[in-house]
C-alpha cells in the first residue's frame, strides 16, 4: 500500500480523483500529468491507513474507523455521527449481531 493519498477536486468539472502515492515529491509530476493546474480547487494529502469497519453499538451505524476523525474524535472515544452516542468504536462485525439481537 503506498504511504500518501491526495484527493484532487476540480473547479471545471473534471471528475475528481484520488491518487496513492510512495513520496510526497510524486504529488508534483501527478500535478504535473494534469488537467491543467489552473482549473484545481483543492488537494487533500492524507497518510493512507488501512481503515478498519466500525459500528456504534446504540443504533448500528456501520462506517470505517477513519470517518470518526477530526470532530467525532474526544479522548479516544466517538461520537457516532448518526446518533451523537458517545462510544468506543468496535469492530462492525460485532455490533451487527448484538443490533439484531436486540431488535
Amino acid at each position: 500500500m503506498k504511504r500518501w493519498l491526495a484527493q484532487i477536486t476540480y473547479n471545471d468539472g473534471t471528475p475528481g480523483q484520488s491518487i496513492a502515492f510512495e513520496e510526497l515529491d510524486e504529488l508534483r509530476d501527478i500535478i504535473e500529468r494534469g488537467p491543467d493546474w489552473n482549473v484545481i480547487h483543492k488537494i487533500v494529502v492524507t497518510l493512507n491507513r488501512r481503515s478498519v469497519e466500525v459500528a456504534c453499538g446504540k443504533c448500528g451505524w456501520q462506517g470505517k474507523q477513519s470517518e470518526l476523525g477530526g470532530k467525532f474524535t474526544v479522548g479516544g472515544c466517538c461520537y457516532c455521527p448518526s446518533c451523537r452516542a458517545n462510544f468506543n468504536p468496535i469492530p462492525a462485525l460485532a455490533v451487527s449481531a448484538a443490533v439484531r439481537e436486540g431488535e
